[in-house]
């Protein structure tokens, strides 16, 4: 658990009723509303268990959504990590990450990947100091001038 100004953080499963806090968090990105919304409906009802919410108190200030890739269960994908900017900077990040590793760990994957924006130098910083290192650079992986870096995790 983690200590916020207000209450303990809880990292727990998502539940429906997280679906307007969260797609806020996923707006606040480079997502459009309906994006978002669609995208946290469909991962709500696919991966349930790997669906993560950090809350203070009732409210979600973050989010991990990861997944196990379909016809390679030793690999996993962490798809998403947000954190409300107000909380961040209070090691909510690392939580769910690492609960979200843990998740997918438990689920058969020993290699778990991720991408990150190469300007985005604190999520770097927050992968590497959790085992993940550079795998490849991927230019216009979403499209012209959108470069990413992918990053691996291996677990025994």
């Amino acid at each position: 658990m983690i200590e916020s100004e207000i209450t303990p953080i809880k990292i727990r499963n998502y539940q429906d009723d997280d679906f307007s806090s969260v797609t806020t968090l996923e707006e606040a990105g480079i997502h459009t509303s309906y994006l978002s919304a669609v995208f946290i409906r469909q991962m709500s009802a696919c991966c349930p268990d790997t669906f993560l919410v950090a809350v203070d108190g009732t409210h979600p200030v973050g989010y991990s959504i990861g997944v196990c890739v379909q016809n390679n269960p030793g690999q996993a994908w962490i798809l998403r990590l947000a954190v409300s900017e107000k909380y961040r900077g209070n090691g909510i990040g690392t939580a769910l990450i690492s609960t979200m590793v843990d998740r997918l760990t438990d689920k058969g994957a020993h290699e778990i990947f991720l991408t990150v924006a190469p300007e985005n130098q604190s999520a770097r910083r927050l992968y590497k100091r959790l085992g993940f290192l550079q795998e490849q650079i991927y230019p216009a992986y979403f499209g012209p001038g959108h470069d990413r870096l992918i990053l691996k995790k291996m677990r025994a």
